[in-house]
């Protein structure tokens, strides 16, 4: 279910959900490369 629809709504939670990942991040000692890496590596 869809709940933000605005797109500032959208954009509010796109920022926590980005927040949180890097915090997870951190405490996991992952760095942020290293999935922007993964990512790359999806597209081939």
């Amino acid at each position: 279910m869809l709940l933000a629809t605005t797109h500032k709504d959208i954009v509010s939670e796109s920022a926590d959900l980005i927040y949180h990942l890097m915090v997870l991040l951190e405490v996991k000692d992952i760095p942020v490369g290293e999935v922007l890496a993964e990512l790359e590596g999806r597209m081939k």
